[in-house]
């Protein structure tokens, strides 16, 4: 039974380390065209923003990237499950797979969000609203929503 036992774990992690390689592999195929057309797709900050600083390190750019390339990757299968596949077999896989960039980029995303917190420290572990990316690659703190202040009181969290 202690064999079994110690397969299992040996499998767990043989599979999670592949994850984690095909996540690197992924961040290493980063490139500076690719930092450059992420980064013209971020927002100038609004005037309700408040500023917590920038995200001047180039991995966590990197990780930014990673995540906005698989939110692509994403999208253009969840588009072939839907209109280009040509039976529901490719149909299923195409959504198998979207499925599983989906929850990469969350992975990335959540990763990249450590990181930036841990850089900036402060004000960016409690923003209560949370926090954004803008243009420039500076992180702000997101003003409350009068809607979500609404469905706190409703539903008991709020003040």
């Amino acid at each position: 039974m202690d064999r079994l036992r110690k397969d299992r774990k040996r499998n767990t992690l043989t599979e999670t380390l592949t994850v984690i390689i095909e996540l690197q592999r992924g961040f290493t195929e980063i490139s500076d065209a690719d930092l450059l057309r992420v980064q013209r797709h971020l927002n100038a900050a609004r005037d309700n923003e408040r500023a917590l600083g920038t995200v001047h390190n180039i991995d966590a750019q990197k990780l930014w990237a990673l995540a906005q390339a698989l939110e692509a990757q994403t999208a253009k299968l969840a588009l072939e499950a839907k209109f280009t596949a040509n039976s529901d077999e490719e149909s299923s896989e195409a959504i198998r797979k979207a499925s599983r960039a989906h929850t990469f980029e969350e992975v990335v995303r959540g990763i990249f969000w450590a990181r930036v917190k841990e850089d900036i420290g402060g004000d960016a572990w409690v923003a209560d609203s949370g926090i954004g990316l803008r243009a420039g690659w500076l992180v702000v703190a997101c003003p409350k929503s009068p809607i979500r202040g609404v469905i706190e009181q409703i539903l008991g969290g709020g003040e």
